[in-house]
């Protein structure tokens, strides 16, 4: 080993580097230097060639190989509807969202959602009208809202939840194009969060997203044509979705529906929050106004 060392009132070292380590950096040069002037990021053990120090910063992280994001990871989301400790047995658990269940009732549960979520789009909802939760006098009903907008703008999750079904139908028809499923646990209510047509998918089955979190971009898929790109949204019960990883889609082929009892008992009403048409006769759960 070559030892060095170092005159403490000229900041120099007593004898040179015996090679030159790396003849492209101009400080190489400076042989009575100790690493590159630089003993916080390295070190020199051997006094050939200096090594990352345990202390190297940030800002020459990426010379020394680490992470520039060094540092523990940070920590998921977590879900913000779970409860207390209802019944007192050190835990919080699926037995403690029954209880809040059975104290609030699942309407209500519902409603409280539904007040805090955010839109999934910057755009205008109901820009596309037709037959939906704000228009009436279609043969089948359309249970979701639609919003125009330009191709790639993002599309964004409501609510804290789990991706749950991410994927490409296919063809035209009745169907969603690509889509992207994420699963709320309401206080153990499962709901599902629908986003549809979408140009380009950002998330994964399996994914923890927050409410804004990106998941993916508008698009016109299923062969909706170049001058209708728009998101289709809606939420769904949990009857009304097959998470069966060997199903063809998790919808069952149940795009529409085709009764008010329909529209009740497998979707959640969105117009209270997005407003109803005149017209529109089937207010599905006859619940007061709760606009947000």
């Amino acid at each position: 080993m070559n030892a060095r060392y170092h005159v403490s009132n000229t900041n120099r070292m007593v004898s040179p580097d015996s090679i030159i380590p790396d003849p492209t950096n101009p400080q190489s040069f400076n042989r009575y230097s100790y690493v590159k002037n630089n003993p916080i990021n390295y070190i020199d053990p051997t006094g050939h060639i200096d090594e990352c120090s345990l202390l190297g910063d940030s800002d020459d992280a990426a010379s020394c190989g680490m992470s520039q994001t060094s540092g523990p990871e940070p920590n998921p989301p977590t879900n913000p509807w779970v409860t207390s400790d209802l019944n007192q047995d050190g835990n919080i658990d699926a037995e403690d969202s029954r209880l809040y269940r059975q104290n609030n009732g699942t309407q209500q549960i519902v409603r409280s959602f539904l007040r805090q979520i955010l839109d999934p789009t910057t755009n205008a909802i109901g820009r596309f009208g037709g037959c939906n939760t704000i228009h009436a006098g279609c043969a089948n009903y359309h249970p979701a809202v639609d919003s125009g907008g330009n191709l790639g703008d993002d599309i964004t999750s409501i609510a804290y939840g789990r991706v749950v079904a991410s994927g490409d139908v296919g063809g035209a028809g009745p169907n969603f194009g690509n889509y992207v499923v994420v699963e709320h646990d309401v206080y153990g209510v499962l709901m599902y969060s629908v986003y549809a047509h979408l140009d380009e998918r950002s998330v994964e089955i399996g994914d923890i997203v927050e409410a804004g979190t990106v998941i993916g971009t508008m698009g016109n898929t299923n062969g909706q044509g170049v001058n209708n790109v728009h998101l289709h949204f809606e939420i769904r019960t949990a009857t009304n979705v097959n998470l069966d990883p060997e199903a063809a889609n998790p919808f069952m082929g149940n795009y529409w529906a085709d009764s008010n009892a329909d529209l009740h008992d497998n979707w959640i009403d969105l117009g209270p929050i997005y407003g109803y048409h005149d017209q529109y006769p089937n207010n599905w759960t006859q619940w007061p106004d709760i606009q947000r």
